[in-house]
């Protein structure tokens, strides 16, 4: 695997992330939480205000060059 990429990960209910809670997945991670996505943390009125944008702020094209990256680098 050369790539972790989560869009309102839950784990950032609990003030942690990927890269904290994981030595071996950590290095290979990227996380998005939009503002508003309750899901991962971020305020707003339900998981939909926030949760689903990710498709249309340009985080799919963050996360594909970081997957493009991390492939090349490995």
């Amino acid at each position: 695997m050369v790539a972790v990429i989560a869009f309102g990960n839950p784990l950032g209910l609990y003030g942690q992330t990927i890269k904290t809670a994981s030595s071996t997945y950590g290095p290979k991670s990227l996380e998005f939480c939009n503002r508003g996505d309750t899901v991962c943390g971020g305020t707003g009125t339900g998981p939909g205000y926030g949760h689903l944008g990710y498709a249309t702020d340009g985080s799919v094209d963050q996360a594909a060059a970081f997957i493009a990256k991390q492939y090349t680098a490995s």
